[in-house]
């Protein structure tokens, strides 16, 4: 099951798109520069959305919910009995509508890109040598590249979400460059598939004013993207060692 397949069985369990989104803000997923193939020092991360930005879509909510108040009495409050009143609507069935609808129109290709086996530059041979170079190359580009980012995280902004999308594409870019040993193509295939959802998660972050219904997607889909590298490190670590190669 992909990524995005997994957050959204999440979201259906919750049964609100409201809890939904408040869910995913009081109990934020924690970008990480740790590479999840060679172990290193990460550095320190917040929420990756602020709280000025839930607190904007939660007013563009009640906007939403005054809208539809309006609507529900067109020639304004009515009197009945002497008192005045107003046709009433409910403001969380509202909100649900209104979520749910943002959630349908976001184009979900960025969180399942596709990785084609034709991009990489396999090598058809079982040299030993290959794959040690291979995977050597391969933490190097990690460690040159989020050992240091220089990305203050302390208050995180749209500007340190685009910074760090850019270190991930240069990474993958570099990832590209390599030549891969046919029997570690299929795990590099994967390792660049991650590292381009977790860039295209960290644009969307930067992105919230334009689409902030994808950038709430892109905050639900950082810790499951996570486990995922975690889960191919260790593939990794069992191809090396199954192998006998020195890393």
């Amino acid at each position: 099951m992909t990524v995005i397949k997994r957050m959204f069985a999440g979201l259906l369990v919750l049964g609100s798109a409201v809890f939904a989104i408040m869910i995913i803000f009081q109990n934020p997923s924690k970008p990480s520069l740790k590479n999840k193939v060679f172990e290193y020092e990460s550095l320190p991360t917040q929420s990756p959305v602020s709280a000025n930005d839930y607190n904007k879509t939660f007013q563009d909510i009640s906007k939403a919910i005054a809208t539809e108040l309006a609507k529900a009495n067109p020639q304004g409050p009515t009197v009945i009995d002497g008192q005045e009143g107003v046709a009433t609507v409910e403001p969380e069935k509202v909100a649900d509508t209104i979520l749910a609808q943002g959630f349908q129109s976001v184009d979900l290709k960025d969180f399942d890109p596709d990785v084609l086996l034709s991009d990489l530059k396999i090598i058809k041979t079982g040299d030993k040598l290959l794959a040690e170079n291979y995977l050597k190359n391969f933490r190097a580009i990690l460690e040159k590249n989020f050992s240091v980012s220089g990305i203050d995280f302390q208050n995180p902004k749209a500007e340190n979400w685009r910074s760090l999308a850019k270190i991930y594409q240069k990474a993958i870019d570099q990832f590209y460059s390599l030549n891969v040993p046919e029997n570690l193509a299929t795990l590099h295939q994967r390792q660049i598939k991650l590292m381009t959802i977790q860039k295209n998660i960290f644009e969307s972050l930067a992105n919230y004013e334009n689409d902030p219904f994808k950038a709430f997607i892109a905050a639900s889909a950082l810790k499951e993207t996570e486990n995922q590298l975690q889960a191919l490190s260790k593939n990794f670590t069992d191809v090396a060692q199954k192998n006998g190669l020195s890393i």
